[in-house]
Parts: C-alpha cells; structure tokens; sequence
C-alpha cells in the first residue's frame, strides 16, 4: 500500500483498519512533504468468500482511504461483498455501491437477493440497469455475478453513520453483506444506469445516466 502527501509540510499518518478481514498494518508511517512511502500490511480472511476491508490514513492535515479485498477459499459456497465499504452521501442524494456475489462450489445456486436499508430510505438492486431480485450462478465458470447497489437518502435525512445490508439465500445458505451510509450536509452522485455496450469506431452511442444532489447545490446538469 501506498501512502502520498500532497501537502508542502511533513506528516504523521495513523494508519487504520476496518471490514470483515484481520489486517495488521503499522499503527502510523512517517511521509516528508511531496513523497511516497510504502506500508506493508497483511490482510486475512475470516470466512470463506469475499472478505472486504479499508484502510484509512488520519493526520492533522486531512485524511484519506482504499479499499481492498481478502478472498477466503473452502466452506460456505456462495460469497457477497460490497463497495466501498463506507461512503459519504447527503440528504436527497442518490448513491451507487458495487455488489459481487460469487458461487465457490461445485453445484449451480439460483440465489434471492434483499436490501434492507434504514426507515424512510430506499435501496435496489440493479443488473444492467434492470432491477434484479434473484441470481441463478454456476459453479467454477462464470460463478460471479456484478450488480449494482442504488441508494435513496431521502430530503429529510439527518447526519451520521447508517448501514447497508444485502443479503444473499439459496439452498439453505445465507450470507450477509454490510455497508456504511455516512450522511453529511453536501454531495453529489453520478453513476451510469445502464450496462456495457459496444460501438464501432466513431459511431456515437447514447447510455442513461444519473447525476443527484442535495437541495441547494449546483453541478448536475
């Protein structure tokens, strides 16, 4: 992992972890003003499946984070994960989390698919831009299915930290994934609504797309 200042000053970052892996990692990294310096950290899943974690940068001068992602193999057959794992969004803002939903066995799952979001909010699930509510996986080859999570933070949405969760079942297997909804004063979202397409060179293809914001703050157009 890589840690930057931008910053024409030195710093002391703390360097922290969370998500559903062990890492171990420095507790802080020294970085002259303008350099780049390399952290060595171990990260270890708990369970079997897509493990997700971040790690944040602190300093009296700013902040930072990355994401990453530990793959724990053998056991449970299917595995879900989110990202980012925490993201910052505003009052009537709609924002867009990636979701993965692997099938490590041997048999092929059809696999129900829930949002459960807090009181007043809205949440999907979304493939190819159409709204999906269950996935049928095979095993080995193409045993991973992309979708994308879309997140209503209604007008009236108060600041602070709110989970996410996706939950997965098939064949008497569940498995739950989590993530943080972090809501402040501002924000803006964009996010295409619709999947990959293809075009032949210097031919113009049109794809649907969504910009949202809170009230009062310009930039969508």
């Amino acid at each position: 992992m890589a840690v930057a200042n931008l910053e024409p000053v030195g710093r002391e970052y703390a360097l922290t972890a969370d998500g559903l892996a062990d890492v171990t990692l420095p507790a802080t990294v020294q970085v002259a003003a303008g350099e780049v310096v390399s952290v060595s950290l171990t990260a270890v899943p708990l369970a079997s499946g897509l493990q997700p974690f971040t790690v944040s940068a602190t300093s009296s001068g700013g902040s930072g984070s990355v994401d990453g992602l530990a793959i724990g193999q053998g056991g449970q057959d299917l595995a879900l994960a989110i990202t980012p794992a925490s993201q910052t969004t505003g009052p009537g803002v709609t924002s867009f989390y990636s979701v993965t939903l692997a099938n490590w066995g041997d048999i092929p799952h059809t696999v129900a698919l829930s949002v459960a979001v807090p009181t007043g909010w809205s949440g999907s699930l979304r493939q190819n831009g159409q709204p999906v509510g269950d996935v049928t996986l095979p095993p080995q080859v193409f045993n991973t299915a992309e979708m994308q999570l879309v997140l209503n933070v209604p007008a009236n949405a108060l600041q602070g930290s709110y989970p996410i969760t996706v939950t997965a079942e098939a064949d008497n297997q569940v498995v739950v994934a989590t993530a943080t909804a972090v809501v402040g004063q501002r924000g803006v979202s964009i996010a295409f609504l619709s999947g990959s397409d293809h075009a032949r060179p210097a031919q113009q293809r049109h794809m649907a797309g969504a910009c949202d914001q809170p009230r009062g703050v310009g930039g969508c157009v």
